[in-house]
């Protein structure tokens, strides 16, 4: 199913994303005000809110994220004679959240350049190399190499003390991880142990996204009753503005469940009534393709039942999955650009089962070959999921 491009990069205690940004936008105009103490505390609060403002994944909040970090880099510039040392700290900090955004930004060149710098200026200090290993492995994660993003996290893990909250980033960032690489019973252990310590510790946000993936992996298991439960749970907080891309793939998410069930109108509701107006607002091309995605398999479901076969309905079904498959290339995002070739060639199938149409049986055959090569990492590891005409039940 549709896998959300969230991820924890710090815990929010027992606030919500609007109160956070809130509360840090009122530190950065206190810090801004009291500069005889040196620039140290407003690039502290400065580094704080872009942070944020990048994990909201809204490209206009994440300009201004960096138009935050370009001024924090102008404080820390000039460091009074033998005062370097104590800017390196926040030196650091800027350079992860520089190597954080590059990675949402998908400029991994500058990505790795940024983390790595950030890593030599933390030097031993286990906090900051814990948070640049949780960086790394996002960096890892997005190239979908499994291996090294699972070393890093991993390590941030170990590197964390067993009493440490920042523990939770670490289990949830596992979680995601296991569940984009189809394992999704290693992924529940890791989100039901991230939602028992959030409880523990009153984090909202991560024990939210801990719901989502629980949520994620009821459904690859076709259990749609708690897979909705889950979805619901994790929706019931995504409210604020900050988090209109998380509310959105969360309704993809329960209209994937509706379409595992055969709930074409259901489905199709939750998609245009819900999904797509969030997407529209954040005028994300790549939330689009999910939503084109999305109605490309309701559209085949609903060319599976015993009815009349709509040639229409069918070049319809075709040009939404193109539409999504071409974003997903263009933007480098290869495990949906597999997938919606495998839809693809569900439609094709099915197309070839109701009619005699051999030609469209090789677009098949090729979309199946391309997909299993652009998502091979799956399938060597022997998880390649399962995909079914319009059944959204094994996707992420």
């Amino acid at each position: 199913m549709t896998l959300h491009p969230i991820e924890p990069g710090q815990r929010l205690g027992t606030l919500d994303r609007a109160m956070a940004i809130a509360e840090a936008e009122v530190a950065v105009k206190i810090a801004s005000q009291s500069l005889d103490e040196g620039p140290q505390p407003l690039a502290q609060s400065l580094i704080k809110l872009a942070l944020l403002l990048v994990e909201t994944g809204q490209l206009g909040l994440q300009e201004r994220a960096k138009t935050l970090l370009f001024r924090t880099e102008a404080l820390l510039s000039h460091p009074p004679r033998g005062q370097a040392r104590e800017y390196r700290p926040q030196i650091a900090r800027l350079m992860y959240g520089r190597g954080l955004l590059y990675v949402w930004q998908r400029n991994f060149v500058d990505a790795l350049v940024h983390l790595r710098s950030a890593a030599r200026a933390f030097g031993e200090e286990d906090e900051g190399l814990s948070l640049v290993d949780d960086g790394l492995g996002r960096y890892y994660a997005a190239l979908n190499d499994f291996h090294a993003a699972l070393f890093h996290f991993e390590r941030s893990l170990t590197r964390r003390s067993p009493d440490s909250p920042d523990r939770l980033i670490s289990l949830v960032l596992l979680g995601h991880l296991h569940q984009q690489s189809y394992l999704n019973d290693r992924a529940e252990v890791y989100y039901q142990q991230a939602l028992t310590l959030a409880e523990e510790l009153g984090e909202l946000d991560l024990k939210l996204q801990a719901w989502a993936g629980l949520g994620r992996v009821a459904t690859a298991r076709q259990d749609w009753g708690r897979a909705e439960q889950c979805i619901r749970t994790a929706l019931v907080g995504r409210t604020s503005p900050y988090e209109l891309q998380q509310a959105a793939y969360l309704y993809l998410n329960l209209a994937e469940i509706e379409l595992g069930q055969g709930h074409c109108d259901r489905a199709e509701t939750l998609v245009e009534g819900d999904a797509a107006p969030r997407f529209e607002a954040l005028e994300s091309e790549v939330g689009w393709a999910h939503v084109n995605r999305m109605m490309g398999c309701i559209l085949t479901q609903r060319l599976s039942q015993p009815t009349a076969w709509d040639d229409q309905l069918a070049e319809t079904a075709e040009d939404y999955f193109l539409d999504a498959s071409m974003t997903f290339e263009e933007h480098g995002l290869v495990a949906p650009y597999a997938l919606t070739l495998h839809d693809m060639a569900g439609l094709y199938r099915l197309a070839t089962q109701r009619q005699d149409v051999p030609p469209l049986r090789r677009q098949s055959d090729s979309c199946f070959g391309v997909g299993a090569q652009r998502s091979g990492k799956g399938a060597a590891k022997g998880h390649q999921p399962q995909f079914q005409a319009g059944s959204a039940a094994q996707r992420h």
